[in-house]
Parts: structure tokens; sequence; C-alpha cells
């Protein structure tokens, strides 16, 4: 017999290597599904219902009318997704990012007929910029003369990323400019991803921002100062909603909101917005400082010119996100975000564990969660196939879940890292399916939903003590809680309602996901395509001069020629 190569021994080594871990993950996963379907007859089951417009007619008609208003017989809907671009090159990042909103018209009527676009080919943009951004500096400091000073490296704006937070900004400021219309503005709007996961993610200390915008105050632009920074974290607004909780105020030592300091910050949300995405004004990218600086000794004029940081864009995002949600409490615009998330484990995980350690019926008789299926979407796939219902829907539950754990070992809720948690009611999410596929073992398109919260929502409140560490207060923490199927979720089923409208328009890419979404996503991809070409040819030619070539690329240059000859 032929001895094998060292090189054919390694591949054959490798090969079996993969075969076993992939049994190994099979059988587990397989060991997993049988226990997950076990769960679900056992007690998951009480989680879920049939979501069937017939079935709640009533609900869904009085509803509308408390929401939309009883004689508005259709509303206008607005469904807005993003896209960004960068190319990187060796001392520069070219980068693009912008959103795009598709419009239309949803009626009352429960016969499920497909929703309206007035005019397919007119959409809402807030188109973003292209710009060319130096790596190396991004911080260019002169004397009074226009020398060139050295800037130390922690000092530089770092710029990589910055095209995802453009694209963020551009989102939440197309929404912010549409809902904020006198009239016409939509009372339904749909947003490609997760609420409450971004506004978690955009919600930080003051310590972690490094910040270059500068704040107006009777027509002087400042720089921005913790006491700034901290009116934003005192939003959203809403007394019958209790925002912000007494907790927010207390673990900042603020008694007060400050209306004038949030009004500058929407001011400067607006100019910036404007001037990105209305105007495409790359000057809006950076900040321009007079300041002193000692040098060998004396005090020099010196000025500054710095780019917006990724930082300064994640506020300028939340800034727009939090003045969206007290614009929609305010007019009762339905707000919701849309996602195929499949990496979560809140409901299955956090939420269940949760309400299990709080002692809340049904939960507190679950001895135990079993090892089902790892993700929240996994687990419902693999128990979707033996559900009887055409459409179906979990319960909603306070997106505050996931940012709580339980201390096993002093017995108590803490927040992530026991350093936060979030007191306010903002979200509630749920894992919904608006489409069965025919064919046999194909199963459910499956989305992950997340929508504001409403008044209406406060009629479902459940209470806990809750001792927040941090700041020594002991507080009575309520989180929003349809604990089972046999509780009514009027809100819920209105959204669904809309959802299920949206899905009805289908398109074999779109099976089971708001049609609404898919069009703004192809725009946006579309545009992308349109724009890729500027840039990359943009690109060679702001490179094209030879001081800007490296060894490598001369070597490409020659060898390109050698090639052609």
């Amino acid at each position: 017999m032929k001895k094998l190569s060292e090189l054919s021994q390694k591949i054959e080594a490798l090969s079996k290597s993969m075969e076993m871990t992939r049994d190994i993950f099979n059988d587990d996963s397989s060991k997993r599904i049988e226990i997950s379907k076990q769960f679900y007859s056992d007690f998951f089951n009480q989680l879920i219902y049939e979501f069937d417009p017939k079935i709640f007619q009533n609900e869904i008609l009085g509803v509308w009318a408390l929401f939309f208003g009883q004689n508005i017989e259709k509303i206008k809907f607005l469904a807005v997704d993003g896209t960004s671009f960068n190319v990187q090159g060796k001392n520069f990042v070219t980068f693009y990012g912008g959103a795009f909103g598709i419009t239309g018209k949803i009626s009352k009527d429960l016969d499920m007929k497909k929703i309206v676009y007035p005019n397919p080919s007119k959409f809402e943009k807030a188109e973003g910029v292209i710009a060319y951004a130096p790596l190396p500096y991004s911080r260019l400091v002169y004397y009074d003369d226009g020398t060139p000073i050295t800037v130390e490296e922690e000092e530089k704006v770092n710029l990589l990323g910055i095209h995802n937070k453009l694209m963020t900004f551009a989102e939440f400021y197309l929404i912010f400019k549409e809902v904020s219309k006198s009239e016409d503005y939509p009372n339904f709007v749909l947003y490609d991803g997760s609420i409450s996961s971004k506004q978690m993610t955009l919600t930080r200390s003051y310590d972690n921002y490094n910040l270059s915008m500068k704040l107006c105050d009777n027509g002087n632009k400042n720089e921005i100062t913790k006491d700034d920074y901290e009116q934003i974290l005192l939003r959203p607004f809403n007394p019958n909603l209790r925002h912000p909780s007494e907790i927010k105020k207390i673990a900042r030592n603020y008694s007060q909101i400050n209306p004038d300091i949030w009004e500058r910050w929407v001011s400067l949300m607006i100019e910036k917005g404007q001037k990105l995405f209305d105007k495409n004004d790359w000057s809006a990218l950076y900040e321009e400082y007079d300041k002193k600086y000692v040098f060998e000794g004396e005090n020099v004029d010196i000025k500054e010119l710095i780019w917006l940081s990724g930082d300064d864009l994640d506020v300028l995002s939340l800034v727009a996100l939090l003045k969206i949600i007290e614009i929609c409490w305010e007019k009762n615009i339905l707000f919701t975000g849309v996602s195929k998330d499949s990496g979560v484990t809140y409901l299955t995980k956090r939420y269940i564990k949760q309400m299990k350690n709080l002692k809340i019926e049904p939960y507190k008789a679950l001895e135990k969660i079993p090892p089902i299926l790892y993700t929240d979407i996994l687990f419902l796939e693999a128990i979707s196939l033996d559900l009887p219902y055409k459409m179906w829907t979990t319960i909603e539950y306070d997106s505050c879940y996931a940012t709580l754990n339980w201390d096993d070992v002093n017995k108590s809720l803490t927040g992530i890292k026991t350093l936060y948690w979030s007191p306010e009611h903002l979200f509630l999410k749920s894992i919904s399916s608006l489409y069965k596929h025919i064919q046999e073992d194909l199963g459910f398109e499956l989305l992950s939903i997340d929508r504001l919260i409403y008044k209406i929502d406060l009629e479902n409140v459940i209470s806990a003590n809750f001792a927040y560490k941090n700041i020594k207060l002991e507080e009575k923490i309520e989180l929003i809680c349809y604990k089972d199927n046999a509780h009514t979720n009027k809100i819920q089923l209105l959204n669904l309602y809309l959802l299920l409208k949206c899905c009805r328009n289908r398109n074999l890419d779109a099976i089971g996901y708001p049609h609404p979404l898919f069009l703004a996503d192809k725009y946006a991809k579309n545009y992308l395509e349109f724009i890729k070409p500027i840039m990359n040819s943009g690109n060679k030619i702001f490179f094209r001069h030879p001081k800007f070539w490296t060894r490598r690329q001369h070597r490409s240059k020659t060898e390109s020629g050698r090639k052609k000859t």
C-alpha cells in the first residue's frame, strides 16, 4: 500500500477532525430539538398564541380607533433602511453612508388587501456624503502663521468604521425629518433592525466618548461638557410613562431636566443632518477650534481642524432617536423595528430566568430551564413545524430584561456587569411568524420585532424590589409584562395586523418579510452600486501622484506593464 505524503496525511486528519466535530454538533442538536419540543409542550405553549385578524377583529378595530382615530380609514407608513461603504487607502479612507425611506398607505379593512404605494418611483432619502478622511492626521493643528504642529497619536481621531456610524445617523435623521412634519406625517414607522439594541448601544457614559463637536449657546459654539451630555441621558421625556425615572435622576445627581440644553442638542442634530444629507456638505464632518498653546514657555495662537469621530455620530444618532420617540408619543405614531436577528437569547434564557427568580406566576413553578436549542430563533424554528397555526407570535416582554442579570451568590437582581440596567419602559420585544411555507419541512419565516411602548401598555405592569448597588438606593423595579397568552395585548395585535398587511405584497426574495423594508433595502443597495465606482475612481485619481505610491505599488505598475508588452 502506497504511503500517503505528509501533506495528504494532514488533509486526511483535518477531514476526520471536521467530520467528528460535525457529528458531535449534530448529535447535540438532535437531542436539544427533542428537549425543545418537550419544553414547548410542557410550558412554552403558554407564551405563544395564534394571530388571526378574524379572531381578533374587534380588538384590532377598537385599538385602531383609539390609536389613530375613529374616522381614519387609511394610515401612512414609512419604511427605512440604510447603506454604507468605505474604501481604505494607505493614508486615507473614503466613506459613504445614507438611508432611504419607502412610503405608502395601509387601509383599516380586514380583508387583507395589499398595501398601496402611491408612486413606487418616489421615495424619501437621506443620501449621505462621500468624503476623503485623512487617517494619519484627522486632527490638524496649525500655528497662526499656518505652520503645522505635530499631534500625538492619542490625540488623533479614529475614523475607522465611520461609514457605519454615518449610515445609522442617516436612518434616524430621515425618520426624524418625516415624523416632524406638521401634516402628512407617517402613522406607522418601520425600521430595519432592533431599535432597543441600537438604543442600548448608543447609550454610553460621557467618559466613554471622545467628542469633537461644539454645542451652540447664545450664538457661541462651546466644547461639550459632561453636564451637557448628561441631559441627553435624561431623555426621552414623558411624565405619563414616568420618563425619566427617579433612579436616572439620582444616579446623575440631577433633579431637573434642562429643556434649553436639550433643544440645543436637537438644533445641533438638525444642523449636522441638513448639511450632511440634505445639502451633501462635507464641511459638517469637521470642527474648527481657535486655542492658546504653550510652546517654549510662550502662549501661541493655534488653529485646530478636528474631524468628527464615530463617537460624535453616535451622539447625534442618539439625540435623533430619543427625539423620534418623544414625537411618536406626542402624535401616536407606531414605531416598530423588524429584523431576522438569529443570535439573541433574551426570551428563552434571560426573560424566563428573571421571571422565575422574581417568583412570578406561572414561571416560579418551573424548576429549571432545560438545555433547549441555543437561541430564540433556533428554538422557535425547531418547534414551529409542530404548531397548528398559520400565523403566530410570542408574547411581548420588556426590553430591559436584556440588561438584567441574576446574582446567584447574593440572590439579587443586578444590571449588566452590575453597572447598567435600563429602568425605563421604552421597547417591547417579541418573535412572530406571519407566513408559513406551503412546502413540507420548510417551516416558518421568523421575525424579531421590537416596538415603542405607549400608555396603554402600562395596564400590564409587575413590580419587584431591586437594590441598585452603585448608588445605594433601594428601588422598586417595574416591568411591563404580558405574562402569558391569556393576557390580551391590544397594541401588539394592531402592530401585527399592520405588519401582516405589509407582508402581503409577496416577492420571492421577501416572503414573510415586510415588503416596504424589502424595497427600501433594494433602493439603498442599488444606489450603493451607483456610488461605488465613483468612490473607486476618485481614489485612483487621488492616489495617482507618485508621492502617494509605495514600493509595492511601483512594483505592481511595472509588472503590469511588463505583462502587456
